[in-house]
């Protein structure tokens, strides 16, 4: 998620003794927070969102996820939340106050078109990508980290240390990439920062900055830049 709109929502829950809720949506720009007033009758324990701030929600965009907050606990979503999620087909997204933890929850019925979707960083990003791609066609769910706009050579290794952490192992850049192979670019010449996945008949999935997410030739212009090839621990052993 973007670091700046995750820490908005974040503060806002830490000052309220209920549960604060309400929706992410996209603008033709950005992906911005709409807060909600929680119209449960148990507000410290439970939220519930008026028809109302949902219609109001879709006018202003495309609603890409639901946030919401425990103020004393559990750290976990309960089974109402992920009924709810289930039911919505939506993302849902919550700040456990008491324990300082963040979690996200993808529902099995939330699918994605893989082309064609507008750039939001921390959200519909060259990594956002990937992770569509894994989850959509091996039903493999990679965590969610926190980036934004000012992603440059000082974080960027870390993004070998995530996809590690992620059941990835590196193959060597001389090796014949496979279908579902990560790809990463040394654009500027000291570390990765543009991420692909190898998609078969020379070509990759990807989403440039301020570009839609498309399937592309694998040419000379990227793979002059090709710094790793890194491949999920189940794919290791298939050919």
């Amino acid at each position: 998620m973007h670091t700046r709109l995750k820490q908005s929502i974040i503060e806002w829950a830490k000052v309220s003794n209920e549960e604060i809720c309400g929706f992410l949506y996209a603008t033709t720009t950005e992906v911005k927070a709409y807060p909600c007033v929680n119209i449960s009758p148990d507000p410290k324990n439970e939220f519930k969102i008026a028809v109302d701030d949902h219609l109001a929600c879709i006018k202003l965009g495309t609603v890409m996820g639901v946030y919401h907050s425990h103020p004393t606990g559990p750290a976990g979503f309960s089974e109402e939340d992920l009924s709810i999620s289930e039911e919505a087909s939506l993302p849902f997204y919550l700040y456990d106050v008491a324990s300082g933890t963040w979690s996200e929850y993808l529902p099995s019925s939330y699918s994605v078109k893989l082309e064609g979707r507008p750039f939001y960083w921390g959200f519909d990003d060259c990594y956002g990508a990937i992770r569509h791609y894994y989850r959509e066609t091996l039903r493999l769910y990679l965590k969610d980290y926190d980036r934004d706009e000012t992603f440059g050579p000082s974080k960027s290794m870390a993004i070998l240390d995530h996809f590690v952490d992620e059941g990835f192992v590196s193959i060597p850049v001389t090796e014949k990439i496979r279908p579902h192979d990560a790809l990463l670019f040394d654009i500027s010449k000291n570390c990765p920062q543009h991420l692909s996945v190898f998609v078969g008949n020379q070509r990759m999935f990807h989403h440039p900055l301020n570009m839609l997410s498309k399937i592309e030739l694998l040419d000379g212009r990227y793979l002059s830049h090709l710094s790793h090839i890194l491949r999920h621990k189940t794919l290791v052993g298939s050919v």
